[in-house]
């Protein structure tokens, strides 16, 4: 659509004053800062949304996704595929549970069995039979 073509009560958008303008972004929800450029680019893009949903017509055909995911159910194979996936899903996770406890397990293991390292007094300088005074 051209831009000559969109008009708002007979006028041309960009005859418009931005006063005018910006009541009629007002009535549609829409901000109203800005430059006259911007608010005419604004009304352009809503009154070319609404020429659309004004002339466009339903589709039978379309359905929202909550319908189709209830025929999806309703198919056989769709609803083994899902079943068997979910089954998958449930195996990985206690897998990774038992791995995860059992790496928690050997950490234990490994502390109780990691060398004990020596500890050394040290002995005041008065008492090191190795720093002579």
């Amino acid at each position: 659509m051209a831009d000559a073509e969109l008009t708002l009560h007979g006028r041309p958008l960009h005859l418009l004053r931005v006063a005018d303008l910006k009541a009629a972004l007002e009535q549609r929800g829409l901000a109203k800062s800005g430059h006259k450029s911007a608010l005419v680019k604004r009304l352009r893009g809503a009154l070319m949304l609404e020429n659309l949903q004004k002339h466009s017509t339903p589709h039978a055909t379309f359905q929202p996704n909550s319908q189709m995911g209830e025929e999806m159910s309703q198919n056989s194979f769709i609803k083994e595929y899902l079943e068997k996936q979910q089954e998958l899903l449930q195996q990985r996770l206690e897998r990774e549970a038992a791995e995860a406890e059992g790496q928690s397990h050997l950490d234990s293991v490994e502390t109780l069995l990691d060398p004990i390292e020596p500890h050394y007094t040290l002995l005041s300088p008065s008492l090191d039979p190795f720093n002579p005074h």
